[in-house]
Formats: C-alpha cells, structure tokens, sequence
C-alpha cells in the first residue's frame, strides 16, 4: 500500500526528511499483474549543513533499502 511506502520514507532519517509526497500511481505495460508503481519526491531539508552529492546518494540508497523492506517492492527499471 502507498501508506506503508510513505511511512517508511518518512522514518528514515526523520531530521532530515521535511516532506515526502506520493505524486503517480500506474498500473499497466511494464508492471506485473497486481502490483502498481508509486512514484514518491521526497524534500530533504538538512539544519546543520548543505548537503553533499555524496550525503545525498547514501540517504537515497538507505530509503531504497528501507522501503524494499517495509513493502517487499522495489525500484521499477
């Protein structure tokens, strides 16, 4: 469910994540039988200092495992 993918985005680093918004669901060509594609953006405000590329990809890789985790999905490619 779409709630548990934004619950989860939202816990992952709760000091940095300043909102975190579902903005597509598709069903169709590309995605199997039962499952849907959820399209998030997720603002990230950090209070202390500007963030690095670096700080960036690790905060992306760690929501990816958090959300394949939570919801057993995964990117769609």
């Amino acid at each position: 469910p779409a709630d548990a993918l934004l619950r989860t985005a939202r816990g992952v680093d709760r000091k940095l994540v300043a909102a975190v918004r579902l903005f597509d669901v598709y069903r169709g060509k590309g995605v199997p039988e039962g499952q849907k594609s959820l399209a998030i953006t997720v603002v990230l405000q950090p209070v202390e200092a500007t963030l690095t590329d670096e700080a960036i990809e690790g905060f992306s890789q760690k929501l990816i495992r958090a959300v394949e985790k939570a919801t057993g999905g995964g990117l769609r490619r």
